[in-house]
């Protein structure tokens, strides 16, 4: 761009210098008497004529073929990333066993999911009273999956993870869910379904709770125990 800006005023200026000098020459050459003096004026015109011509057809290759004459161009910033607002959501891990809540079991196994929803396991959330459903030691007890990959955080953002549902006595269901694997229990077993046990349930009900009392595995477990 600069050398293309330098040979353009270049050529402006023997431009003008060839009309100055042309009309210098025309009033010489009426004012000469001789052939001589005549001669003279027309080589000096086409030499500055030549030299126009020159100067012109260089600007033109300069113009035309050097990359350093081509327009600048500016390289576009690329757009602004848009800051999206930061939730308190746990992040599902590629791999790892994830919570896919109770409406996913209910698909193969809505008797199960029926059963289910007359238990209190199904309205434990709702026995939560004031700061107690935002208390995570009550959480842990009252929602499912809490605080783990695809499980329950507060309510307004994981309102379907709340009540005590089939993957906290089943475990995170991500793995065995599908029907190919499901249709067999020791395939489904392998892969991470839990059959619960007594220590499976005393992981809530054990001093811990303020509600704690003595705790009957064998004839709590006949209270919701359901075919698979």
């Amino acid at each position: 761009m600069i050398y293309k800006n330098i040979m353009l005023n270049i050529n402006k200026i023997i431009y003008l210098i060839y009309h100055i000098v042309m009309y210098k020459r025309l009033k010489d050459v009426n004012m000469a008497k001789d052939k001589e003096t005549l001669s003279s004026i027309y080589r000096s015109s086409r030499t500055i004529f030549r030299l126009l011509v020159c100067s012109s057809i260089s600007f033109f290759l300069l113009t035309a073929c050097c990359p350093c004459s081509q327009e600048e161009t500016t390289e576009e910033a690329p757009p602004p990333k848009l800051i999206t607002q930061t939730t308190t959501e746990i992040p599902t891990t590629p791999g790892k066993a994830q919570y896919v809540g109770a409406s996913s079991c209910k698909t193969c196994h809505a008797n199960q999911y029926k059963q289910w929803e007359a238990t209190k396991h199904a309205n434990a959330f709702s026995k939560l009273k004031g700061p107690e459903q935002n208390d995570p030691k009550c959480l842990k007890c009252h929602t499912t999956g809490y605080k783990e990959s695809g499980g329950f955080t507060i309510l307004a953002e994981t309102p379907k993870m709340v009540n005590i549902q089939c993957e906290d006595c089943h475990g995170p269901g991500s793995t065995y869910k599908s029907r190919s694997i499901m249709k067999d229990k020791n395939k489904a077993i392998q892969v991470g379904l839990v059959m619960p046990t007594e220590a499976v349930c005393k992981k809530c009900h054990n001093p811990e709770s303020p509600n704690f009392k003595p705790f009957d595995f064998k004839a709590r477990y006949e209270q919701i125990k359901h075919k698979l």
